[in-house]
């Protein structure tokens, strides 16, 4: 009777033991369950966010993705706008002032655009490591677009409607259409054929920046009748207009960089009367809302290949005239071609490069008409090549006939400039004592000694610097 009733309690503990076996296998199957209901749902949460936050910064919803590395980004320099000229209509007339006009411009947008550039963020490059040194980075972007970053030197407006035939206060701007007709620019968005200049105004260039009533950013014009027009005049608020348009243009919202120098005040205006530092702030911070980033192009707008004494000058003039009022930058773009140093990597040796770090300057923009693209990142610094562009000339035989051609133009321009300086589109008596022509791919002193190559020597590859 004993070991039956021990048969007995050994099968009901038998059947117990099973049961719970079978309680946390379902247990653990509804765990299992739930946690991956939950990762697909955060993925798929966070996959529409991220979409959305794409369409909401300029980019759009795409399947697939490209990469790019931060060495194949093209950087094209461009010049203050030219109040149209280009092509001007029935009469034949075409463009004589030196530059490249708004006409010119929006053509040149539209171009890139056609050929799937993409506005890539400046500063998304490159990165800080951990150890201390700067590494080149890989862009995601949408399927078949191509990097680009653009600039535009030399930032300074006249602010004055008597000596510029623009504005007679900068910081008092018309609340008219940011894009009017006179300026052609919804006619070059669509691919149409912008409507004839008022001839007043070529030659010209806008006056001044400010905010209409409507928060956009706009420049201002007279022309010859006297009528003050505000909208799309220069390089921002092309880009900006565009952008309306074709929202795609740009990933992640970058725009560009913006070099400004200080001679004519900061950007027109004068940040020591209290009125003009308040529009001035205003115009800073919409721009900066719209993703535009804040450069140096020297407080003269002179080549750094001159002798270290005057880069020094002008350097720390620009840091507590302009770069205080900017609220700093870490950029550098370097006008007329010049460097400060050779292309070797930068070092502390390097007495201009020494002071310029010690001003809080990090990335350095220099002009190298030998390769199409060309990145440097060092321990301290970061080196882009980029291309100033003067012409449309310029543009179209560098995007369509290649580095080589272009190389070939540039070199031509500057010897001819040599030969007559007073037909060359940079004035290079700025006291500065470098005797440079922007743009010109010509070996280039840089103020220690040694030379720049012109594009016929092997190209340097991308220095990615361990610390």
């Amino acid at each position: 009777m004993a070991e039956e009733n021990d048969r007995i309690r050994r099968k009901r503990n038998s059947r117990k033991k099973r049961r719970r076996q079978l309680q946390r296998r379902i247990v653990l199957t509804a765990i299992i369950a739930a946690a991956t209901v939950a990762v697909v749902a955060a993925v798929r949460h966070f996959g529409l966010k991220n979409g959305l936050a794409g369409r909401g910064t300029g980019t759009s919803a795409v399947t697939g993705s490209a990469s790019a590395g931060a060495d194949e980004v093209l950087h094209l320099s461009f010049p203050q706008l030219i109040v149209d000229g280009a092509a001007a209509g029935s009469d034949g007339t075409e463009n004589t002032a030196e530059g490249i006009t708004v006409s010119e411009f929006n053509q040149i947008l539209a171009e890139l655009y056609k050929d799937d550039y993409v506005l890539v963020d400046f500063y998304s490059l490159t990165h800080l490591t951990q150890n201390g040194g700067y590494r080149a980075e890989s862009l995601s972007l949408p399927e078949g677009k191509k990097p680009l970053v653009i600039s535009v030197r030399g930032v300074s407006y006249e602010g004055d409607f008597e000596q510029s035939g623009g504005s007679e206060s900068v910081g008092t701007v018309s609340s008219s259409s940011a894009v009017p007709e006179e300026t052609g620019t919804e006619a070059a968005n669509a691919g149409g054929t912008a409507e004839e200049p008022d001839q007043s105004t070529i030659g010209q260039k806008a006056a001044g920046i400010g905010v209409d009533s409507s928060g956009t950013v706009v420049n201002d014009i007279r022309d010859g009748n006297g009528a003050e027009k505000s909208g799309a005049y220069d390089v921002m608020t092309c880009v900006d207009a565009f952008l309306t348009d074709h929202p795609d243009f740009s990933y992640k919202n970058a725009r560009g960089v913006i070099a400004v120098t200080g001679e004519k005040g900061v950007m027109g205006y004068d940040p020591s009367d209290a009125d003009q530092s308040a529009a001035l702030q205003k115009v800073i911070r919409a721009l900066k809302d719209e993703g535009w980033i804040f450069a140096s192009g020297t407080y003269g707008n002179i080549s750094y290949g001159s002798e270290y004494s005057i880069v020094k000058e002008d350097a720390q003039k620009w840091q507590s005239e302009v770069g205080a009022v900017l609220q700093n930058t870490d950029i550098l773009v370097l006008p007329d071609g010049g460097d400060i140093g050779s292309w070797a990597p930068y070092s502390s040796d390097n007495e201009k490069f020494s002071l310029l770090s010690g001003e809080g300057f990090v990335y350095y923009c220099s002009d190298n008409s030998g390769q199409m693209t060309w990145l440097e990142t060092g321990t301290n610094y970061v080196r882009q090549g980029i291309h100033e562009l003067n012409t449309m000339t310029e543009f179209e035989t560098l995007i369509d006939k290649g580095i080589d051609a272009y190389a070939g133009l540039t070199a031509k321009e500057a010897k001819q400039a040599a030969e007559n300086p007073e037909s060359a589109g940079t004035d290079s008596s700025d006291g500065s004592g470098a005797g440079q022509s922007g743009g010109n791919g010509s070996n280039q002193p840089d103020g220690n000694g040694s030379n720049q190559p012109d594009g016929s020597d092997k190209a340097i590859e991308n220095i990615d610097h361990e610390v």
